[in-house]
């Protein structure tokens, strides 16, 4: 009788000692992003935006990149940055007129006086109809725009831009609404 009370004694004392495994908490996905156009023109809307060299828009034969969102914790905006291709996603351009590009390391890139170069202003917000891309670094209104490529746009090419009130462009652009779709996790 005395050993088992020992021995229950012993084996109550080693579970009561003994850590109490914690629950680990699920690995959060990041979702990653393709973007698309929105548009009242019919050859503009829905297109997948895809990239020439280092420029963003309607390109034929071209792959559409995947990004996926980092809060920046200077701006707590977004940047965007490429699953795939090492790059971010960037607006490079002057007097209110800024290209959409995927840079590799925007950081590095010096640029001249007077140029912007902006990568982590961006904002994944939702309305209505669908989620949309937009771009909050700047103090001025704006909205994004699609420019042919070419002639006219006869090949159906089309760059994107972000066009603010201070630029001064020709009229031989479609404004657009550069959109977000979930496509994976990481």
């Amino acid at each position: 009788m005395k050993f088992q009370a020992v021995l229950l004694a012993a084996l109550s004392a080693t579970g009561l000692a003994s850590p109490i495994p914690e629950a680990q908490p699920k690995p959060q996905l990041v979702p990653a992003y393709t973007l698309r156009l929105s548009s009242r023109t019919a050859s503009l809307d829905g297109k997948y935006l895809t990239l020439s060299n280092t420029t963003l828009g309607v390109f034929h034969s071209s792959p559409s990149p995947k990004f996926y969102p980092v809060r920046n914790p200077d701006t707590n905006l977004l940047e965007l940055h490429s699953t795939s291709s090492k790059s971010t996603l960037a607006l490079v351009g002057t007097h209110g007129l800024l290209e959409l590009s995927a840079l590799p390391d925007p950081a590095a890139v010096t640029v001249p006086t007077g140029t912007t170069l902006d990568w982590q202003n961006f904002d994944l917000s939702e309305d209505d109809s669908a989620g949309s891309l937009t771009y909050a670094g700047s103090n001025k209104q704006g909205g994004w725009v699609a420019f042919p490529v070419g002639r006219g746009g006869q090949q159906g090419e089309w760059v994107v831009k972000w066009k603010d009130t201070t630029a001064t462009t020709i009229q031989n652009f479609i404004p657009v609404k550069v959109v977000y779709e979930v496509t994976e996790g990481l």
